[in-house]
């Protein structure tokens, strides 16, 4: 939220990348409207862009194999900065969840 909040008042440039559709819809209503905030439905939708720092929340652990990880290395600067979050292992998540 507040990176979300430094995007809106242009202090901060956010690019998010959401390939559920349901959650990029969200996403789109929540942040949407804002010159600052750029939505995309998948890392192949950011070639040709780079950046110095991505955040990973969530996701490491979803990305389709090595061509998504290469997408991801893609457009990092070098030096970037990389943070994952990752949720600890959890039988109830794996079977709730996936």
């Amino acid at each position: 939220h507040v990176l979300a909040g430094q995007a809106k008042a242009g202090s901060l440039r956010l690019t998010l990348v959401e390939t559920d559709p349901r959650r990029l819809e969200w996403a789109k209503l929540s942040l949407g409207g804002s010159h600052s905030v750029t939505l995309q439905p998948s890392l192949e939708a950011l070639a040709g862009q780079v950046f110095d720092a991505a955040l990973a929340a969530e996701r490491l652990h979803r990305l389709g194999g090595d061509a998504q990880l290469a997408a991801l290395r893609g457009v990092l600067a070098p030096g970037a900065v990389l943070l994952a979050v990752e949720p600890a292992p959890s039988q109830f998540r794996d079977l709730t969840l996936g």
